[in-house]
């Protein structure tokens, strides 16, 4: 089980997304726990001050060091060496699946949920590492650790089916889905899915996966790449060329480039043969 510490100024933001749902079920199975922190109760002097203004000037509050150390030591009272402290910030260590899944090995993790312009930078040295969920604003730590709670809970035992063998899909982006009706205004449900063939099916699925993902995210087909031998070596005439385009589109989002088609097909091949051939018990490509 991993217990989860949240320390906030408002409790009451965690207990609807914290009880509905899979993470009901989870708590309801002893796979998760929580302990909501009111910073609050750790306010300084007889008004229970928890922010302050900035020195130097400038606009909005800072959380205090003092309640916000207090906190985290309340929350560390029971087996300190045991939890890892975590701070919800902007500047933080970018959220990805393998970071949850190192998160998911702890059985403690104590969340520091800031507000308003953020913490004192005194408080840092209380905490084991700095997490963001992204290059965006939000209005606070609290919606930001729920990203990260429910991405740690879904890989806990007996959350949910899954397969270690699932882990490479992550590469890619999701393939279309459809429900009844198969006619909606003018649009109308690929054949493909009617077909009964499963094999049909699932290279529709892969292939749409890998197409959507060369177009939308060529970040992860590069990473894919630079992970897997066989890719590189499928594409070995034209390696550094094709890194270096991916590269490009990577890191130039937004902007108009030139896609190159000769370059989209052959990446698109090579990822298209590398999951079809894949034999994984927990297909997700699989109509089954």
């Amino acid at each position: 089980m991993v217990t989860f510490h949240i320390i906030t100024i408002f409790p009451e933001f965690f207990s609807s997304p914290l009880d509905v749902g899979l993470i009901r079920k989870a708590r309801e199975k002893n796979i998760v726990d929580f302990e909501i922190i009111d910073l609050k109760k750790f306010g300084v002097g007889k008004h229970k001050l928890i922010d302050d203004r900035p020195y130097g000037g400038g606009s909005g509050m800072i959380l205090r060091p003092e309640p916000v150390c207090s906190a985290i030591q309340s929350a560390k009272i029971k087996n300190p060496d045991r939890k890892r402290v975590i701070l919800m910030t902007p500047s933080g260590e970018l959220l990805t699946q393998q970071k949850l899944k190192e998160l998911s090995s702890l059985s403690d993790i104590v969340i520091v949920c800031p507000r308003y312009e953020g913490v004192d930078e005194r408080v840092k040295k209380y905490v084991d590492e700095e997490i963001s969920i992204g290059d965006y604003v939000i209005h606070s730590g609290d919606t930001a650790s729920l990203v990260l709670i429910e991405g740690v809970v879904r890989l806990k035992e007996g959350f949910m089916s899954s397969s270690p063998e699932e882990e490479i899909y992550f590469s890619l982006l999701d393939f279309p889905q459809y429900t009844r009706p198969r006619f909606f205004e003018n649009s109308e449900v690929p054949p493909v899915l009617l077909s009964g063939d499963h094999k049909k099916i699932r290279f529709w699925r892969i292939e749409q996966s890998v197409r959507k993902t060369i177009e939308k995210r060529p970040d992860l087909i590069l990473k894919l790449i630079l992970q897997n031998d066989e890719l590189k070596d499928f594409l070995k005439d034209e390696l550094e060329k094709i890194i270096s385009y991916l590269l490009t589109l990577s890191y130039r989002k937004g902007k108009e480039i030139q896609r190159r088609s000769d370059f989209d097909e052959k990446i698109f091949s090579a990822v298209f043969h590398f999951f079809s051939d894949m034999p994984l018990e927990n297909d997700p490509f699989s109509p089954f």
